[in-house]
This record gives structure tokens, C-alpha cells and sequence, in this order.
């Protein structure tokens, strides 16, 4: 049977027959057949239940009907089993599984999901009270509707956190009206006519961006395909290799990214014939590909796959979008030094300091300093001073020639509050004419003024202020010049922020916020690192939460989720600001006590343990309580090697479990006990 004769656009039998057999199935089991032919009964349901599986998976997301015979069939081999069984309670598990089919699928399935479990509790062999059947049929309606709206709250929080990465943005729409103007003062034409928009450190640019989407988003293979006339070329990868052959626009899926400018996301592609354009293996499962898209215009295509299914979803393809525009910023800065190494003499300092601006180290103070002293070259001599935009404060970022005691400000009554508002530079020959005044604060024996704001997306992130005690110091040339220069520095600040915004990303746990396990280890490794010069006590704790899988199976996993993140709430408050807590994967967390003894590593497990033990979660309106089981294991005393020192505070948690649970143990308690 191929894969296509099961779907329900392509079959006879799966559109018409396959309703049949689901409609006589729930009437054989309100007349009780289950329990007069038993075996014969779970073969016809567990068959049924497989053909509407593979029914779901082809056709997923393309009609209600693949779900209507997923839910009809689970609900039939579920309520077999209950009929078999015989146990009062039973039905009761219809609950959480209409609950966890309403989040997986969508709320419309909760009436459909009503009906069928009516229908199937006709058929059981014993009789509900009045009172306990209303409560049945009220929670099965209730209880999907709350984890819903759970999950709708959790999700408008992600969904403000991407608006203000969003307002972050890697990538600005060049340079603005007076730069363009500044550029076609200064630049000959001839030059500008041969844009070279592929450079050494372009190459570099998209091959660190690439590695770090694979890093995010755990895929086997990243790649970045440059569109360029009528064909594809990989630019940058990471993972597997490939030639950097031109792809031509045909019939593969990314020549569909391209030509529809829409994001394709496939799954479940192991064994079946597909064509992605650059690999047609067929150990890949899953693939993901978006448009790098700017105002309209394609620059390429940002792809990832990976040989697990289901692989990825909405949070990589929002990962994605993001380092997209990081290419189409990398691309942009690569075209604008290009214009400025071929410009005239007058840009040569401009090219050359924009060139460091770009490549700095993306820390805002490098940036700052760095902003500060290309304006004041341009300028000079003159003093420069820096604002970044609080709120509405002004914060003093960096500055040269005046001495300015208090770094924050606010900007009420003065002219760079005029500036935020309009967006617009200022400029005054003469400061003494100005009845209104200009900072605030006091300068003395200044007369010439030029504020320019750095804005990006229409939002001011910045003033950049230039004083001369001379009056009218500033010449056209340099107002475009520095005009220029803040159009740069607003890209490099953004980007700077997002840089920082991403890499916290990728080494944190997106539910709990806390380091994950990859940076985990890393941390550790350098501490041992950092051992080997300094002698100093070092501790590690690894806790687990007691019958974690019995929350999650007895108040879902969304309880599950509140638990993990109340732990993490608590690792952060109790420890130390030097300690390092993770997530180390499922229920388990652990943390680095840096300068801590076993003795006082005890201590912070028992004032941990004891604060869990103590912690009410609330659940659904009830309350939930949990324990932690802890061991410990210490350097030098436990061991001397971070693979050793993981190991004995491993089997230090191992026996608190053992023990008992709600426990904390040291290595060297459990050594002496052995």
C-alpha cells in the first residue's frame, strides 16, 4: 500500500468506506460487541486506529477530516480498554486525553471530543450516580478550555518577547536621505556603478551566523544559499558539506522558497522522494527553509535540516527570520564599505573607521568609545558627547572634552528632548542665542551645536551631540560625514544588542531560563581550567525532582512546566550570585558552587531541599507539593576531574533516591557508608 492510498483526497476508501467502518464500530460498542467478541474486537480497532494515524501524518494541517479519524479511532481503542477492563474509575482517563487532543490539535475538537466519549460511556458495563456523571461530563468540558487558555497566556508572552527582538533589529535599510545625498557629493559615479557585494569579511560574516543557526536550532545541516540572476549558490554552511555549485531555479523546494516568498517547513521525509535541491538523501526527515527578504527584495534562502522528525517548528523558523536579517545586514555593510573604499579621498578615515565600528567586539562599551572618537576625529577639534536613550531618560554612554559628573539625565525642557520627538538634527552656529536650553546640565564657552539622532526603525536609540567653541565650526562636509557615521553606529548598537540577545538564547533553557546543559558543561570545564592556576574548593549539586513523572501524569504537563519553573525560581534566589545554576535535562538541575567547601555545599542542599519542600505550587486552583533529591561531590577533596567530580554527584543523588528520597548527600557520606 503506497503512502498516498490512505489519503483521504486520494481513495475511495479512505473518503467514503473508512467513515463507514468508524460509524459501525462506535454502534457495535453501544451494543456491547466488545464484550461478547474481545480479541477480535482490539485487532479491528488497532488496525483502524493505524490507517487513521497514516491517514494524519500525510495529510496534516490540509483538513479537519485526517483529525476527525486520529480522535474517533483514539477514543475507540481508549474506551476498549476501559470496557475490557472494568474498572469504575476508568473513564475518568477520557479527561486528560480530550484535554491533551484540545492543545495538540485545536479548541474545535472539544465538542466532537464531548460526543464521542457520550457515545462510548453508553457502552460500558456499570452505571454512573447523577452527581458523579455531571462532574465526568463538566471537567470534560472545562478542563480543555483552562490548559488552553494556560498556554494562550504563555504564548502572548512569547510572542512580546519576539516584539521587542524584533525591535532589536540586526539590520537597518542603509543609509537615509542626507546620507545618500552625503555619498553623491563625494563619490564618483563611476565608482558607484561596480558595487562589489561579496567580500573576505562577508564570507566570514555569514559563515559565523550560519554555524551559530545550526547551534540554535540543533539541526544537522545550516546553509545559506545566495540568489544571484536565475540560480542558487551556497554561500555559508555548516554540518555537512557541499560543493558550492549554482543551483538552478527549477522544481525543488528551495526554488519554491525563492519564487513564492513564503517559508516551507517538511517533515516525515525519511524514505519518500523529495527534491530540496541540494541533498535529496534520504536520511533527512526534516527541513526547514525561509526567504532572506528585504522590503520586497530576495537575497536568498536560509535553510536547516535534520534527520529527526518534527525537528523544528515555529520557534526555528522565528530563529530563522531573525539570523535572516542579520545576512541582509552583513550584506548591506559589505555593499557600504564597498562604496566607500571606492569613493574619494575625503571617505578614506570615514571607510576605515566604520570598517572597526562593524568588526568590533560587539560590546557597547567598545562601540560607544568607538562612536565617540571617529566623531571627534571628524570633527575636530570639538567635544562629543554620547546619549542612549532610557526610557525617557538620557544616559551618558561615552564622551571627549567635557567633564560630566552624573551619567543619567532626563531630557524635559531641553532640545534633545526636541530631537527624540521629531527625529531630525539640530544644528546652532551659536548656542548663546538659544533661549532654550540645550543639555541639561551646564556647558560653558561653547557656541557651535550639532545633535543627530540614531534611530533605526523610526525609534531614537541614541543622540549624538558635537560642540565647538568656536561659532559656526561645522562644515557641510562634516555634518554628512557624521550624519553617515550615525547611521552606522545605530546598526552596530542594534546589532550589538541582538548579538547579546541571541547568544543568551542559545545558552539558556527556553522554559526555566537557566543555563542549559551544553553551556553547563562548558562553565564547568572552565572552572577546572581556572582550577589549575588558583587553589581553591570547588562544589558541584545535582538535583532531582521526587516522582516528577507522577505530576505530570496526574495534573498534565503544564503543571509539570509551573513546577520546573518554581524550582529554577528558587535555584536563583538561594544560591549565590558567583554559583551557576542549570537545567540539566527532563526534572534534573544542577549547580556550579564556586569557592564552596563540602561543608558549606551541604548547607546550600539542605536550605535548597528544605525550601522546595516548603514551596506550595498552585495548580488548577490546588495545591501541589514536591521534593528534591541532592548529592554532591567537591574538588579537591572528591575528586579532580570534571568527568569524576559529575560522576560521584551523581551516584551522591542516586542514593538519596535510593534512600528515601527528600535527601541530600555528599560523596564522601556515602563512601564511608560503603
Amino acid at each position: 500500500m503506497s503512502w498516498s492510498s490512505v489519503s483521504p483526497y486520494n481513495n475511495p476508501f479512505a473518503r467514503y468506506i473508512f467513515p463507514l467502518i468508524i460509524l459501525s464500530l462506535y454502534s457495535g460498542f453501544i451494543l456491547k460487541v466488545p464484550e461478547r467478541f474481545p480479541y477480535p474486537w482490539m485487532v479491528i480497532t488497532g488496525i483502524t486506529a493505524i490507517l487513521a494515524v497514516t491517514a494524519y501524518l500525510i495529510n496534516k494541517g490540509r483538513s479537519f477530516r485526517p483529525e476527525l479519524y486520529l480522535l474517533s479511532s483514539v477514543f475507540l481503542c481508549l474506551g476498549t480498554v476501559i470496557n475490557m477492563v472494568g474498572k469504575p474509575w476508568l473513564p475518568w482517563a477520557y479527561i486528560p486525553v480530550a484535554a491533551i487532543i484540545a492543545v495538540v490539535f485545536n479548541l474545535r475538537v472539544i465538542p466532537l471530543s464531548f460526543v464521542l466519549i457520550t457515545i462510548l460511556n453508553r457502552g460500558i458495563p456499570y452505571r454512573w450516580e447523577r452527581a458523579e456523571a455531571a462532574v465526568f461530563y463538566a471537567s470534560l468540558l472545562i478542563l480543555p478550555f483552562v490548559i488552553s487558555g494556560f498556554l494562550s497566556a504563555e504564548r502572548k508572552k512569547k510572542e512580546g518577547f519576539q516584539r521587542d527582538l524584533d525591535r532589536i533589529k540586526a539590520e537597518a535599510h542603509g543609509l537615509d536621505m542626507h546620507g545618500d545625498r552625503a555619498l553623491g557629493s563625494f563619490i564618483d559615479e563611476r565608482h558607484l556603478s561596480h558595487l562589489v557585494s561579496s567580500t573576505l569579511e562577508l564570507d566570514s560574516e555569514l559563515t559565523e551566523i550560519v554555524e551559530l543557526v545550526g547551534i540554535s536550532t540543533s539541526s544537522d545541516f545550516s546553509g545559506y544559499f545566495f540568489y544571484e540572476g536565475d540560480s542558487l549558490v551556497l554561500k555559508a554552511s555548516s554540518g555537512r558539506s557541499y560543493p558550492k555549485n549554482r543551483i538552478p531555479i527549477g522544481e525543488s523546494y528551495l526554488s519554491l522558497i525563492v519564487k513564492g516568498r513564503i517559508p516551507v517547513l517538511l517533515s516525515g521525509l525519511k524514505g519518500r522522494p523529495f527534491n530540496l535541491g541540494y541533498d535529496n538523501t534520504s536520511e533527512i526527515s526534516c527541513f526547514l527553509g525561509v526567504p532572506v527578504l528585504d522590503s520586497g527584495l530576495i537575497y536568498g534562502v536560509l535553510a536547516i535540516d535534520s534527520l529527526r522528525d518534527n525537528a523544528f517548528g515555529d520557534r526555528e523558523k522565528d530563529v530563522l527570520n531573525l539570523f535572516g536579517r542579520q545576512i541582509i545586514q552583513a550584506h548591506k555593510r559589505a555593499s557600504i564599505h564597498s562604496q566607500i573604499d571606492s569613493s574619494a579621498m575625503g571617505f578614506k578615515a570615514l571607510y576605515e573607521a566604520t570598517s572597526e565600528l562593524s568588526s568590533a567586539e560587539l560590546r557597547f562599551s567598545d562601540i560607544t568609545e568607538k562612536i565617540v572618537s571617529i566623531a571627534a576625529e571628524i570633527a575636530q577639534p570639538c567635544c562629543v558627547v554620547l546619549f542612549l536613550v532610557k526610557g525617557n531618560g538620557l544616559e551618558v554612554a561615552s564622551k571627549v572634552g567635557l567633564d560630566i559628573k552624573d551619567k543619567e539625565y532626563t531630557a524635559d525642557g531641553t532640545l534633545l528632548e526636541w530631537i527624540i520627538s521629531n527625529r531630525q538634527s539640530l544644528t546652532f552656529s551659536d548656542m548663546a542665542e538659544k533661549d532654550r536650553k540645550i543639555f541639561p546640565f551646564k556647558v560653558k564657552d561653547m557656541k557651535s551645536f550639532l545633535g543627530l539622532p540614531l534611530t533605526y526603525e523610526d525609534e531614537v536609540i541614541g543622540i549624538l551631540t558635537v560642540l565647538s567653541q568656536q561659532a559656526g565650526a561645522f562644515r557641510y562636509q562634516q555634518s554628512h560625514l557624521l550624519g553617515i557615521l550615525t547611521n552606522h553606529a545605530a546598526i552596530a548598537l542594534a546589532n550589538a544588542r541582538l548579538h547579546l540577545e541571541v547568544k543568551r538564547i542559545a545558552i539558556t533553557d527556553g522554559l526555566t531560563g537557566l543555563f542549559n546543559h551544553r553551556h553547563f558543561q562548558e562553565c564547568l570545564q572552565q572552572e577546572f581550567e581556572r582550577l589549575g592556576r588558583f587553589s581553591e574548593p570547588l562544589s558541584l549539586m545535582l538535583l532531582d525532582i521526587d516522582h516528577f513523572k507522577k505530576v505530570n501524569d496526574t495534573y498534565g504537563h503544564p503543571a509539570g512546566d509551573a513546577v520546573l519553573k518554581g524550582i529554577a525560581q528558587i535555584l536563583r534566589a538561594t544560591l549565590r550570585a558567583v554559583d551557576i545554576p542549570a537545567r540539566y535535562g527532563g526534572e534534573e538541575f544542577a549547580a556550579i558552587l564556586i569557592g564552596t567547601d563540602s561543608s558549606g555545599a551541604k548547607n546550600m542542599a539542605e536550605r535548597l531541599r528544605k525550601t522546595v519542600e516548603k514551596t506550595v505550587f498552585p495548580v488548577d486552583g490546588r495545591p501541589l507539593k514536591v521534593t528534591m533529591s541532592i548529592g554532591i561531590s567537591s574538588y579537591p577533596s572528591d575528586a579532580r576531574k570534571k568527568e569524576e567530580l559529575i560522576e560521584k554527584a551523581d551516584q551522591a543523588m542516586y542514593h538519596a533516591k535510593k534512600s528515601g528520597r527528600n535527601h541530600s548527600y555528599l560523596w564522601s557520606e556515602i563512601s564511608r557508608e560503603s
